[in-house]
């Protein structure tokens, strides 16, 4: 069992798709360390969204997290939201990408007011 994670433990018992189950097990983590250790929570954001530290989320940042929110350009998997950052992330678990799925999101982000705008993929 080591070599496995939690989502893979538990994707057994997902009987809807498993990049959606994946999704929002994920996200219920995120939602979880924010909410009872927030500079945890913001550790395992800056490890998945920053490159090349670019920038970090901080302890104080109000930080929002959100699956499934419509853009003008589709749906994102994962929105991740701060007064100065938006991030979208697309969760991918044995399914191609739409066509043009990752410049379409980055299309959707041209019209946000956010300093950081970044699309993520997050594959196996």
């Amino acid at each position: 069992m080591p070599d496995k994670n939690i989502f893979e433990v538990l994707a057994k018992y997902n009987l809807a798709s498993d990049e959606n189950y994946l999704t929002e097990a994920f996200v219920f983590v995120i939602h979880y360390l924010l909410h009872n250790n927030h500079a945890v929570g913001c550790e395992l954001l800056d490890n998945i969204c920053v490159n090349n530290n670019e920038f970090v989320f901080v302890d104080d940042e109000d930080i929002s997290v959100s699956t499934q929110e419509m853009t003008e350009e589709g749906i994102p998997d994962i929105k991740i939201s701060t007064p100065n950052k938006l991030i979208y992330i697309e969760v991918k678990h044995d399914s191609p990408l739409g066509y043009r799925q990752i410049s379409r999101y980055k299309k959707a982000l041209e019209s946000s007011v956010a300093d950081i705008k970044h699309v993520i993929l997050l594959t196996r």
